[in-house]
């Protein structure tokens, strides 16, 4: 009997969507910082609109290739037919 331990391709999703909803946090903090502490100068501008642009561009691309991914695919993380391979003597 061979035990599979397999983890769905959305599981990766799900911690994408993590990863991009504590950017976005650390987006608006960067922004909360540069108003608050009236930081507005022409070099903030253009440097807070280049990572801004440089975001945007990155999550469209992802979205782009990501578009036909079955996301149901499993991945075999652990399969215990590797290790009883190993011992099996013929």
């Amino acid at each position: 009997m061979s035990f599979v331990f397999s983890i769905p391709l959305y599981a990766f999703l799900f911690a994408f969507f993590g990863f991009l909803v504590i950017f976005v946090i650390f987006f608006f903090i960067d922004l909360y910082h540069i108003f608050e502490t009236s930081s507005l100068t022409m070099t903030s501008l253009a440097i807070t609109v280049l990572i801004t642009t440089v975001s945007a561009l990155t999550i469209f691309f992802l979205w782009y290739l990501l578009q036909d991914v079955d996301w149901k695919t499993a991945i075999t993380v652990f399969d215990s037919a590797w290790i009883t391979d190993i011992f099996n003597l013929k």
